[in-house]
Order: structure tokens, then C-alpha cells, then sequence
């Protein structure tokens, strides 16, 4: 009688511990989806407000438009925590912050204005992903297909990062030159700021270069004699460079380079850009920011 009793009890205990397993675990996937459910609805907000920003600057001009003020797009935070994948999560924050600002198709603000940065994301690395230095991250960007964040294969997109980054199909020589450069390093005990940079068309070469705080002139100077700037000889003018720390102006750190430069110029009057560097270095730029 007394073991009869003692198996009910026992069958009861795995039955509610089985039930508690099971409660935490729905109770993770919901979170998850919840975050998930987050992130795509400041996207399309942000979006939303980037495409309004435009009809109202072709309807009411530029002295009637609040410009930065009507944008709904929040830095996002983001921690990463494997190691594994530190370029995967860069990479996607460059094509989230470059996606939803219209891949710098859409005039949404006056760039006769200023220049504009706009931090798309704060990026922190924590844990094993901390303290690490990985080169070769425009070579990543050039032979790697867009994946999600676990890194899996996105439907309907079988294209790479650089190819949506610059509207530019990378040739094969174009990508051995990509592949060469290494000293294009990811440094996690930095955070890096993920930014979408806005100005005016006519700001390109030696302007630009005073305008941007020597920003050019650090592309420029870490990147001609390997030839990974890309020209594609018709109206568009793919540009995908690292940032070096050697050729700014007044430095920002010492040796390698410290970011990342990628867009493309659809021959209208402005010209766009996403960029990647350490966020303490952000004020180097010379640029109005929006957080």
C-alpha cells in the first residue's frame, strides 16, 4: 500500500517538474519573439519615418521641415557574447542601418544643411567575444552570403553583404584584392558605433575630406595602393574601404585600421554612406550625430 502511494507521489513530482521545464522553456521562446517582434517593429517605424521625412521635404521644402527631430530611429543596443559571431552581428547591423535608411536612395533630409550621422547601433561585446582581434572583415563582407543572426541562410536573399552594402557585383579579381587586405582589424575591447552618414554630393574629394574631419583622407590613404576602392565606370560609384588611424586627421588610434566605410553614389546631390567605427572615436568625424 505504502509503495503504491510512494509511485503516485513520484509519477506527480516528474509530471510537475516536467510542467515547470516546460513553462520556462515556453517562457524563453516568447521572450524571444517578443525581442524579435521589437526589433522588426523599430525598423519599419524607423523606416516609416525616413520615407515620410521625404514627402514631406518635397511637398513643404526645406524651411518647413524639422529634419532629424521627425525620425523614429533609435540607437539600438546591441550585446554580443560569442565569439563566433562578432563579424556575423557587425555585418548585420551594417545592412539593418543601411536597409531602413533606403540604402541612400532616399533624400530625407537637406544635405545642404550639414552632414549627418545617424548612430544606427551601439554594438558591446561581453564574455569569450571580448578582447579579441579579428582581421579580414571587408573580406567577410565580400564573400559571405546575408544570414541571420543564429547564421543561417535568409529566404529570397542569395546575394552578399558588400553586394547590398554598394549595389555593385564584386568581380573576381576585385574580390582577391578585398581578401588581401587583413589589417582591417575588429578590436572587442572597443565598442563600435554602426552609423549612416548623409551630406552633400559636392562634398566628395578634397571637401569631403575637411567636411567628414579627414575621413577621405583615412580611406584614401589606406586603400589606393591595394585597389579595394571600386569604381564601377557608369553613374553609380560603389566605395567599400577600411579607415585608417595612420592618414586622419590627428589620429584616432595607433596602427591598423579602426572602421569601416561601404555605399554607393546614385548621382543625385547627396551622397551616403554606412560606417563602422570604435564609438568613442564618433566626435573625429565631424558630423552632426543623431543617438
Amino acid at each position: 500500500m505504502f509503495s503504491n502511494k510512494e509511485g503516485v507521489v513520484d509519477k506527480a513530482l516528474v509530471e510537475f517538474l516536467i510542467a515547470v521545464v516546460v513553462i520556462i522553456v515556453l517562457g524563453l521562446v516568447l521572450v524571444g519573439f517578443k525581442n524579435i517582434g521589437k526589433d522588426v517593429s523599430n525598423r519599419e517605424t524607423c523606416r516609416a519615418s525616413v520615407l515620410a521625412n521625404e514627402k514631406r521635404l518635397e511637398v513643404a521644402g526645406t524651411e518647413l521641415t524639422p529634419g532629424l527631430t521627425d525620425l523614429k530611429c533609435p540607437t539600438q543596443k546591441i550585446t554580443v557574447k560569442d565569439p563566433e559571431k562578432i563579424k556575423l552581428i557587425l555585418a548585420n547591423q551594417m545592412y539593418d542601418c543601411w536597409d531602413k535608411f533606403g540604402r541612400g536612395k532616399i533624400k530625407f533630409l537637406d544635405p545642404e544643411i550639414g552632414t549627418y550621422c545617424i548612430i544606427c547601433s551601439k554594438i558591446n561585446f561581453e564574455d569569450e567575444a571580448k578582447g579579441k582581434e579579428l582581421g579580414g572583415f571587408l573580406g567577410y563582407l565580400a564573400e559571405t552570403k546575408i544570414r541571420d543572426d543564429r547564421g543561417n541562410p535568409v529566404p529570397g536573399i542569395d546575394y552578399t553583404y558588400i553586394r547590398f552594402l554598394t549595389d555593385y557585383e564584386t568581380k573576381q579579381d576585385e574580390l582577391e584584392k578585398i581578401k588581401a587586405v587583413q589589417d582591417d582589424i575588429i578590436n572587442t575591447n572597443n565598442d563600435y558605433a554602426v552609423m549612416f552618414l548623409y551630406y552633400k554630393q559636392q562634398l566628395l574629394g578634397k571637401p569631403e575630406n575637411a567636411a567628414l574631419g579627414g575621413v577621405t583622407g583615412c580611406v584614401l590613404g589606406g586603400l589606393v595602393g591595394v585597389g579595394a576602392i571600386i569604381f564601377s565606370g557608369g553613374s553609380l560609384m560603389p566605395v567599400l574601404a577600411p579607415i585608417y588611424a595612420s592618414t586622419c586627421a590627428g589620429g584616432i588610434v595607433a596602427g591598423g585600421s579602426i572602421g569601416w566605410l561601404l555605399g554607393n553614389d546614385p548621382g543625385a546631390e547627396w551622397a551616403a554612406r554606412v560606417v563602422t567605427v570604435p564609438y568613442q572615436d564618433i566626435d573625429k568625424l565631424g558630423c552632426t550625430s543623431l543617438e
